[in-house]
């Protein structure tokens, strides 16, 4: 930043900070991650996603400290030593690296920038992505009466699309490049983190993105199989941000996602209050960016499956331009240049340089010819590298994709896409879904299939939509497609021995049923209390359905999954106590599976072998028994299902 006393003062924002464990080791990362040579990568990697860790509140027990003057991979070192190098400059002003603790919302990180400028007069703020947003707070808070120019570069004014893929999934591989190490644990680990960092809200997309350029929707029907919806063209419905603040409110944060729906409010205040302030945006084009998240309902869940448009790879057109409000950016559209590489890019410091030196009052150069500072639009932007092929495939595969001049892969130990090639792992009522969208159209895709199964694929390519259905193969079967085959057949090596065995041809003529099959979905009220709470190695839950919808509901179509942490403990046993519709014992007919989920926890998922009928207004009341065979104590407190409450049992036997 720049700030005048007797000097004036630049800054610099950066999102890159430092932790330093008891032991002194160092773990850096941004939102990147740096592995210390020190330890083993896997375990570095947990103790760095341990450190990230705050509480409901986004208050850590970390410090996060800056290892450099010029971020995480020296990202900042080229702009600073040019302004450092360039006397013109230099001799003027004081040249202040500001890092910050990224996971702080941005309204905490303002309050410490004003103290970091305390003392200067005249300061001119150069921001790079989410420091932009803490200029903007600042602004809110203290006014402009210090600042005289504001740079920013991919600064997310919106917010964007992307992170609501990152919070949903954990994967940081939407916003960043990852080594195979990060990209095993990030989504194991990152879910439960990034829901208390108060960052995460600040960069959801905020109200005028929602309302101005919606990009939650979805076609609010259910298709009777997953990949109908590649066929489908019907209406679909855009999400209003009172809807997608219900979203957020009720499946993350809701305590952190109000503080942030606050700093979104306020800079949009800010920018009201100082529409004087000259603004340059340094905007990153020409890369495929998550810009709207279609939600597709299938079998009782929602699949989330992102869409591109242009942008920096992280950050949309739409955000960092505001929706072209030329009224109160000046912009800057730079093509080759992604959104870490925007604030390293030659002709990005060149104008930054030049800018600066233009509020000095010296002569200005010829703009560069890199970016188009005045004609673009929305429409005229959207036209570049558009991902309209795509190849779904269900089941479990490692694939590579190769062209003469790109290869891509999807492998257990990673994910190697482009900006012409995403790729996206999806899931849905227990099927796994691998989606690559790409631009062009050559390529030779190779699927090796982790077991036995049966697999359905889809191809679009160029409009065009083909479908294979139950495609068996067996564990390291060999799938083979060649995009630049007519015929367009699948080629299949069943044992790997290098030798076709069988060859499937596409259906080009498939067509969905328009019926819409029905939702299944009834209105019940769960009731659940632990009938013992005093014997510590069984989990004893009562538990009460009440059937509040007009339609009768077969007990065989029910499932029942109670939800509980195993605390280590293995082998656990299932015991049927009292089972009733209405009063009615119906008999010893209670099955349950246990299923252990990824982040640990057991689904004790119990079904029915019974035609019993429960009505409506009628209610199911069962009584069960959970214990590990050794009948070890368990801890109830990490137990989801476990009632805080009792509720009024007085018309159970």
């Amino acid at each position: 930043m720049i700030a005048r006393l007797s000097k004036r003062m630049a800054s610099f924002f950066v999102r890159n900070e430092v932790i330093k464990s008891e032991d002194e080791e160092v773990y850096e990362y941004g939102l990147q991650l740096l592995l210390s040579t020190v330890f083993n990568g896997i375990i570095a990697l947990i103790l760095a996603f341990q450190s990230l860790e705050c509480d409901e509140t986004g208050r850590t027990w970390y410090t996060l400290e800056a290892q450099n003057d010029y971020g995480y991979g020296d990202v900042y070192k080229g702009i600073i030593t040019s302004l450092e190098n360039d006397s013109t400059i230099s001799d003027e002003y004081d040249i202040k690296f500001f890092p910050y603790d990224w996971r702080k919302g941005v309204n905490n990180i303002a309050e410490e920038l004003n103290t970091f400028i305390d003392g200067y007069d005249d300061v001119i703020f150069v921001a790079h992505s989410m420091g932009g947003l803490v200029t903007e707070r600042y602004l809110a808070y203290y006014g402009d009466d210090k600042v005289s120019k504001q740079i920013t570069a991919g600064t997310p004014f919106w917010g964007t699309p992307a992170m609501l893929s990152v919070l949903d999934e954990g994967n940081l591989g939407y916003i960043m490049d990852l080594d195979w190490t990060a990209q095993v644990f990030t989504s194991l680990e990152l879910p439960s983190i990034l829901k208390n960092l108060g960052s995460c809200y600040d960069l959801l997309p905020s109200e005028e993105y929602t309302t101005d350029s919606p990009w939650l929707y979805e076609y609010r029907r259910v298709f009777e199989n997953w990949y109908d919806i590649f066929w489908y063209n019907g209406d679909y419905f855009y999400y209003t941000f009172d809807e997608f603040d219900e979203v957020i409110s009720d499946n993350y944060n809701g305590y952190l996602w109000e503080y942030g729906k606050m700093d979104h409010y306020q800079i949009d205040i800010s920018q009201s209050n100082t529409s004087d302030l000259k603004r340059i945006a340094l905007v990153g084009a020409g890369h495929n960016t998550i810009s709207d998240i279609e939600v597709t309902y299938y079998e009782g869940e929602n699949m989330y499956i992102p869409r591109y448009s242009i942008g920096d790879g992280v950050v949309t057109i739409t955000s960092s331009t505001m929706n072209f409000n030329r009224d109160l950016l000046d912009m800057r559209i730079f093509y080759d240049a992604n959104h870490m590489g925007l604030i390293q890019n030659e002709s990005c410091i060149e104008e930054i340089i030049n800018e600066i030196k233009t509020d000095m009052n010296i002569n200005s150069r010829m703009r560069l010819m890199s970016f188009q500072p005045v004609s673009e639009t929305a429409d005229s932007v959207e036209m570049h590298n558009v991902l309209n092929n795509q190849l779904a495939i269900s089941g479990e595969f490692e694939f590579s994709a190769k062209n003469e001049s790109s290869e891509y892969s999807y492998t257990s130990i990673g994910v190697v896409d482009g900006n012409t090639f995403k790729i996206n792992p999806i899931s849905a009522a227990d099927i796994n879904i691998i989606l690559a969208q790409f631009s062009e159209a050559d390529f030779e895709f190779t699927f090796t299939s982790l077991k036995e199964q049966s697999s359905d694929i889809v191809l679009v390519l160029n409009d065009d939509k083909y479908l294979y259905r139950n495609v068996t193969v067996y564990e390291n079967s060999i799938i083979y497609l060649d995009l630049t085959d007519t015929t367009l057949v699948l080629n299949i090596d069943f044992n790997g021995d290098g030798k076709i065995d069988n060859t499937i041809t596409p259906n080009s003529d498939y067509t969905p049923s328009d019926d819409e099959p029905s939702k299944n979905t009834i209105d019940f009220t769960v009731e659940s209390r632990n009938a013992n709470v005093s014997n510590t190695n069984t989990i004893n839950p009562n538990v009460v359905l009440t059937n509040n919808s007009d339609e009768a509901v077969n007990l065989s179509e029910l499932k029942i999954s109670y939800i509980f942490n195993p605390d280590e403990k293995e082998n656990f046993e299932f015991h049927c106590d009292w089972l009733a519709v209405n009063n009615q014992y119906i008999g010893d007919v209670a099955e349950c599976e246990f299923i252990e989920q990824e982040d640990g926890n057991i689904f004790a998922t119990i079904s029915f072998n019974t035609d019993a009928i429960i009505n409506s207004s009628e209610q199911l009341v069962i009584h069960f028994r959970i214990n590990s065979s050794d009948w070890a104590n368990l801890d109830f407190t990490n137990d989801y299902s476990m009632g805080t409450e009792s509720v009024n049992m007085s018309y159970l036997p």
